[in-house]
């Protein structure tokens, strides 16, 4: 979508899909400054954008950003889990059933038709609290009533805790510190220990991988004195 930019039809913050000669980019790297680095979410028209935009100005890295990098990680891992599907199933039953009635405080948060493993925290969190009130010495009635399936699911959430964990610890520290020679160490330690399920051994690995591809573009935008912004692209 264009912006209101006065530079007519495309500037460095918008119209990346559309990466066409313009006279008006001078202007516009002009009035905003040429950025160091440019963080996308990997949508391919935004992809092509920036490749065009680094075919004029190499000197700008790109990174993919690693919110949504994490959230294809964990997409990918729980998409072919049956139990992960029958777990949200019967979330969604669960709440069919409570919704307007006297215990609608128990309606799962409802899931997001998009970027919808980006929020998946919310559910998590919802099912460890729902499987504290199931394991009570007096369990919550209405919660064994909706949700004592729950119990069945207790090895499988600590799974989905951990791996979510592992990419929600990286976002975090990478947003604090970015990318730079000492991220692995630092990630490793903030893990602490992962266990050995090959599903998240996986996950860790590849979060590995992303910090070993891209900390060098990063470090060498950050060392860069010929711009002074980074650019965040995401599809709308």
């Amino acid at each position: 979508m264009p912006c209101n930019c006065p530079t007519s039809n495309w500037c460095p913050w918008c119209r990346w899909s559309n990466p066409t000669e313009s006279p008006s980019r001078p202007q516009a790297r002009q009035r905003t400054g040429t950025p160091r680095l440019i963080v996308g979410d990997q949508g391919p028209d935004l992809k092509k954008g920036i490749n065009g935009f680094q075919s004029w100005y190499p000197r700008t890295a790109y990174v993919p950003d690693v919110a949504h990098y994490g959230a294809t990680l964990l997409e990918h891992a729980w998409n072919d889990q049956p139990r992960w599907h029958e777990f949200l199933a019967e979330l969604q039953n669960a709440s069919s059933k409570l919704r307007q009635t006297k215990s609608a405080y128990l309606l799962a948060p409802r899931q997001r038709s998009k970027a919808r493993f980006m929020n998946v925290r919310a559910q998590l969190r919802f099912a460890r609290r729902v499987l504290k009130l199931l394991e009570r010495e007096a369990p919550h009635a209405k919660a064994v009533e909706y949700y004592g399936w729950l119990k069945d699911h207790r090895e499988d959430l600590a799974v989905w805790e951990r791996e979510h964990g592992l990419v929600q610890t990286t976002i975090d520290l990478l947003r604090v510190e970015g990318l730079h020679a000492d991220t692995l160490p630092q990630l490793e330690q903030a893990w602490g220990n992962i266990g050995e399920r090959d599903s998240t051994v996986r996950i860790a690995e590849q979060l590995r991988d992303y910090v070993r591809c891209h900390r060098r573009s990063w470090s060498r935008a950050s060392a860069s004195s010929s711009g002074s912004n980074v650019t965040k692209a995401v599809t709308a």
